[in-house]
């Protein structure tokens, strides 16, 4: 790939891999370089995919990376993050100008700063990565396990802390809390609880492989925030996101929904009584018709049981009057 002025992602993917040349010296690198890499709405991937032979590994450097409102970037590799060697063969995506959000901690604490919209998987080039993005000395990676602050009792969490739901239980939180970003490790329910309020200050969620965040019907489900921050949601196979009974304005009215699923496997639920308004939704990087969405089981004008179930609603209201004078 020649240096590139500008390139664009819209729910494609970038694929970096490649040989060395042939007269090359053993021991090189193998890389290319975008002066600003834009990221579309909707699923885009940069993915690390050879291991050259006789070289010492593989990089693409951007100068920027820039995202937009509704586009998640996955990033993965066999070997991200890891130094260049013979043998180790490392894979970096070097940036210099990107989003940071969070309190800016040192390398290896739980309060490093995540980078919008972009979640990573540090060791397979293959399946879809479900971990917050961050940066270190080897350039863009997934924020390792070890560094969330991690359990199932959130108290202690301060609103730097990135957190990790490793165990299911009710409750999270026993007062209102705020958080810098919040993952829900694979097969667990989490309920926030009753009347309590978790706010996550730089918007990033990720919902692992069957997950569940706010359980049907549970009076301990509780209110999740994004305060003054767009939400990104990652939600993983076969996972739910509730909006409960009751529950009034969970998104602000001036906020779009943007919603991404490959593989039909994923839902928002939306529980009786709720008419949550938006300003646009998106699915899967489309822009949808103004009206009401909801599953088969509810008066919405466009039906969809893939992406929506309960008896709730969301509605995009008609664009506001214009008046021209002349």
């Amino acid at each position: 790939m020649p240096d590139s002025g500008r390139s664009n992602l819209s729910g494609g993917e970038l694929s970096q891999g490649g040989q060395p040349l042939k007269d090359a010296a053993v021991g090189g690198l193998v890389g290319d370089f975008i002066h600003t890499a834009v990221i579309e709405p909707g699923r885009s991937y940069i993915s690390f995919t050879g291991k050259p032979t006789g070289a010492n590994g593989t990089y693409l450097s951007l100068d920027t990376l820039q995202t937009t409102p509704g586009s998640i970037l996955c990033v993965r590799g066999d070997n991200l993050a890891l130094a260049f060697d013979p043998v180790i063969k490392g894979q970096q995506l070097i940036v210099t100008n990107y989003t940071s959000v969070g309190g800016g901690g040192a390398e290896g604490t739980t309060t490093m700063s995540v980078i919008s919209r972009v979640f990573c998987n540090n060791t397979s080039d293959t399946h879809a990565p479900y971990t917050m993005a961050t940066y270190s000395t080897n350039g863009l990676r997934g924020l390792k396990t070890s560094k969330y602050l991690a359990g199932g009792n959130l108290d202690a969490a301060t609103a730097n802390d990135n957190v990790s739901i490793t165990t299911g239980v009710t409750p999270l939180i026993t007062s209102d809390k705020t958080i810098n970003s919040l993952q829900v490790y694979q097969y667990k329910t989490a309920n926030i609880g009753s009347g309590r309020t978790l706010t996550i200050q730089s918007g990033q969620l990720v919902m692992q492989h069957k997950t569940t965040l706010g359980a049907v019907n549970n009076s301990n489900a509780g209110t999740l925030n994004f305060g003054e921050t767009e939400g990104d949601i990652h939600v993983g196979g076969l996972s739910k996101l509730t909006i409960k009974e009751n529950v009034a304005d969970a998104i602000d009215n001036s906020y779009s929904l943007y919603i991404k699923d490959d593989y039909n496997t994923s839902q928002i639920v939306l529980e009786t009584g709720i008419n949550e308004e938006v300003e646009n939704l998106y699915i899967n990087g489309v822009a949808q018709e103004r009206g009401t969405y909801g599953s088969t089981t509810s008066a919405a004008t466009y039906q969809n049981d893939n992406i929506f179930s309960g008896d709730g609603i969301i509605t995009v209201p008609p664009p506001g009057t214009v008046l021209i004078v002349q």
